[in-house]
């Protein structure tokens, strides 16, 4: 009995989002067949990422590696301009073209800046739990694809039926309310990634 109460709610769901995509009914029974593919992907792809959000921490060796000697490498740069020879010879000429100009050197200074910031960042992100939006985001791609392949509407980011689409799909998948969820802010972010021109 409740197998036969799971396949229904199942087939409810896809006809739920087949109805809030407008698909027209002569495309129906192909919709259902896509739904009946990306909804166990999407909580596969959901169920994954939740797990690799919560698996241990083992990254920060290599991570805390990076920090450290991009740290290293901007306090030996900056130790190196009290001994004015070894200085003068480092920056003076490279093996393969003409000495670094005052602003090359800036630029060098900021990059390992940047690389020791982003190690940081990773770093915080892990002791966190990972990025906490990768599983939402799996599944809202998963939703965007299912609306463009089988939806006749216009696919625009700002369309409320595309929302509205979007927070059904997240539903049937996680069984989280999409509103809870923050539905909107994951949308913008995987809409941008897949989309980088609008």
């Amino acid at each position: 009995m409740r197998k036969a109460n799971e396949v229904s709610r199942d087939e409810e769901d896809k006809r739920r989002l087949i109805a809030l995509a407008k698909v027209e009914p002569a495309k129906q029974n192909e919709a259902l067949q896509d739904l009946a593919l990306a909804i166990p992907r999407a909580k596969q792809a959901f169920e994954a990422a939740k797990a690799q959000r919560l698996a241990p921490v083992q990254h920060d060796p290599a991570l805390t590696d990076v920090q450290v000697s991009a740290k290293n490498l901007v306090n030996a740069l900056r130790r190196l301009q009290s001994a004015p020879l070894a200085h003068a010879l480092f920056w003076e000429r490279q093996p393969d073209g003409p000495a670094y100009e005052n602003a090359e050197r800036e630029n060098l200074f900021k990059v390992l800046g940047n690389i020791h910031t982003a190690a940081e960042r990773a770093k915080n992100n892990y002791k966190r739990g990972g990025l906490p939006d990768r599983a939402k985001d799996r599944v809202i791609d998963y939703a965007l694809g299912a609306y463009r392949r089988n939806s006749p509407l216009p696919y625009r980011k700002t369309s409320s039926d595309l929302l509205s689409f979007v927070e059904a799909f997240f539903e049937v998948v996680t069984g989280e309310s999409a509103g809870q969820a923050g539905i909107t802010r994951s949308l913008n972010r995987v809409w941008r990634r897949r989309h980088p021109k609008t």
